[in-house]
């Protein structure tokens, strides 16, 4: 598979929000300095001085590995694009599988610009976009990110429903689609179609029979892709918008005469 990693310029998003799943080998118990519980208790967890991180249970999470202190969640605070990389090597997972995922959470500068990527429009073209990344990074046709661009993932159905989902102020099922718009809960458009990316050395015909440590390159390469997608149609809708608005304008003015 290749790698391409090219960050995004921040225009339009005010802030972004990540959120892997996996598991973790190096989280022990504040008390007795053992490996945390296996299932998960944040509130038995040291969390690292230098980088604080947010670790939460999981139940979704499933990984039978003994290597692993802690199965569940970690996300992070609001990060500026600029500081996405840092923050994913240090908080990236150890070992994942099918059962996890990646979640993007994106908030944009201003209320018009939200109101743009809630439209079917966008949503064609960001899966569009993504599928040719996919395609331009050589995942073979039985990954997992395939699965879940087809919509064939529960937590990732491939439905657009954001009139649904933009009110809401709680947590619930209308979540679980490609592109979650969050705008009542947390301001944000919650993107979950990215698997774990989890590495596959022997190249096993399903993906969803083991356990292993995630391709973090195609991880950051996926992510920026995301928010490329975000900052690229908010920008042709900017100009396009302002085209349209200036010929119309010209228009009137010649017939004004």
């Amino acid at each position: 598979m290749k790698q391409q990693k090219i960050i995004p310029k921040q225009k339009h998003i005010r802030a972004v929000g990540i959120e892997f799943e996996g598991a973790w080998s190096k989280y022990k118990n504040a008390e007795t300095g053992l490996p945390a519980h296996p299932e998960g208790n944040e509130k038995a967890v040291i969390k690292r001085l230098k980088q604080p991180l947010n670790l939460k249970y999981d139940g979704s999470v499933s990984i039978p590995d003994n290597r692993a202190t802690w199965k569940g969640e970690i996300a992070s605070k609001p990060l500026q694009i600029r500081h996405i990389e840092s923050w994913i090597n240090k908080a990236v997972p150890d070992l994942a599988n099918s059962t996890c995922g990646i979640h993007v959470h994106v908030s944009v500068k201003h209320i018009n610009s939200y109101i743009k990527l809630a439209t079917p429009k966008y949503y064609n073209y960001y899966i569009k976009k993504m599928g040719k990344w996919g395609n331009k990074m050589g995942l073979p046709k039985n990954h997992l990110f395939w699965e879940r661009l087809n919509g064939k993932n529960t937590y990732c159905k491939a439905e657009f429903r954001a009139e649904d989902q933009m009110h809401v102020e709680g947590r619930g099922g209308d979540r679980y689609t490609h592109i979650n718009y969050c705008y009542g809960l947390w301001n944000t458009m919650e993107f979950r179609l990215l698997p774990a990316f989890h590495t596959n050395p022997e190249n096993k015909p399903n993906w969803k029979n083991f356990t292993s440590p995630p391709d973090i390159n195609l991880i950051k390469s996926a992510i920026f892709e995301t928010l490329r997608t975000v900052e690229n149609y908010l920008e042709n809708e900017t100009e396009h918008l302002q085209d349209t608005w200036e010929e119309k304008t010209e228009v009137e003015m010649t017939n004004s005469k």
